[in-house]
């Protein structure tokens, strides 16, 4: 491997250590629900479903938890 590669390597690995942290900081509801949409790829139907909430309940808790996400990523680069 050349030095790029590993430095290419470590950044991300890097990054992937910053968003799970920040997720831990992330409301529980809101959390499942970034986790469920954005990484595992539930539809916001399936995520109401599984929570027993409205599909509106669904994306209002992923939107919010994104915004929260970006925001305690976004002080870490400063």
């Amino acid at each position: 491997r050349d030095l790029a590669d590993v430095a290419d390597r470590l950044a991300s690995f890097v990054q992937r250590a910053e968003v799970r942290r920040g997720l831990g900081q992330v409301p529980p509801a809101r959390r499942h629900a970034v986790i469920q949409h954005h990484l595992l790829g539930f539809s916001f139907k399936e995520i109401a479903e599984r929570a027993g909430i409205a599909e509106t309940a669904a994306k209002l808790r992923s939107s919010r938890g994104m915004a929260q996400l970006r925001s305690l990523l976004k002080g870490k680069s400063k």
